[in-house]
C-alpha cells in the first residue's frame, strides 16, 4: 500500500509533499534521526539538505522540498510532519 506524506507548518494548511516512494523515503527520514510522524525545525535543514544532494531524482526530491520548507521558516518555527494511507 502507497501513503501520501505530508507536511504542515505548525497552525496553517497542510501540504502534501511528492514522493514516488514513500516507504523508502520514510525509511530514509527514520534512519537520519527524523522520524515520520514528527516535528522538524531549522536545526534539521543541513541533514535534509544533504540528503537531498545524493537523491537521484532531482525533479521530484522530498528530501529538497522539506529543507527549502525550513530553511524559509522564522526562527524557532516548526513543520509537523506525517503519513495518511
Amino acid at each position: 500500500m502507497s501513503a501520501n506524506i505530508y507536511w504542515q507548518r505548525i497552525n496553517p494548511d497542510q501540504t502534501c509533499l511528492t514522493s514516488w516512494a514513500p516507504s523508502t523515503f520514510m525509511e530514509a527520514m527514520q534512519r537520519a534521526g527524523m522520524s515520520i510522524p514528527g516535528t522538524l525545525h531549522k536545526g534539521h535543514w543541513e541533514r535534509l539538505n544533504a540528503m537531498a544532494g545524493v537523491f537521484n531524482d532531482k525533479d521530484h526530491n522530498p528530501f529538497q522540498e522539506l529543507a527549502d520548507v525550513l530553511h524559509d521558516l522564522p526562527e524557532g518555527g516548526e513543520i509537523r510532519v506525517w503519513a495518511e494511507y
